[in-house]
């Protein structure tokens, strides 16, 4: 006669269970979560990037609203030193007549610093100031004009292209 654990177990099918064919799909799972997890963590990245294209929807705008301005500045900033291009000769030929002025005067017993002297030497000081004030050849454009030229000239140049 059999016990009752028998007529229990002669009830059960005879097949076979591979349990661990069942962990390895356990864990399967489990990676899944923690992956799913690990991507929801990023949840704010639409809105970021959402926030990031509006920014630079702004900014195009902007640009675009600044073009024209630094092409005609690009413009006019290249006119003006084609136009004046010859002035730091003039300037430099200027003083070089009057040093020659003053050596004739000081061949002649004559004071070489008169007031006629002086007059020359504010003249090419005006010159000289102006030829610098475009050119920055010897001084810094933002302190005589307040206006960094120069800077302006590339960043104008990055805007437009």
């Amino acid at each position: 006669m059999k016990s009752n654990i028998d007529k229990v177990y002669s009830k059960l099918p005879n097949k076979k269970h591979n349990l661990g064919k069942q962990k390895v799909d356990l864990s399967l799972i489990s990676e899944l979560e923690s992956a799913l997890s690990n991507v929801q963590s990023f949840d704010k990245a639409e809105n970021d990037f959402n926030d990031v294209v509006e920014t630079a929807k702004k900014f195009n705008s902007l640009l675009e609203q600044i073009r024209p301005v630094a092409r005609e500045f690009i413009s006019e900033y290249d006119s003006l030193k084609k136009d004046y291009d010859g002035l730091a000769n003039a300037t430099e030929n200027f003083k070089d007549r009057i040093f020659e002025y003053q050596i004739g005067l000081r061949e002649l017993g004559l004071d070489d610093m008169s007031d006629q002297v002086k007059n020359y030497y504010d003249e090419l000081t005006y010159w000289e100031v102006l030829d610098s004030k475009i050119f920055n050849y010897n001084y810094q454009q933002e302190e005589l004009v307040g206006v960094d030229f120069t800077s302006l000239m590339s960043w104008a140049k990055d805007i437009e292209e």
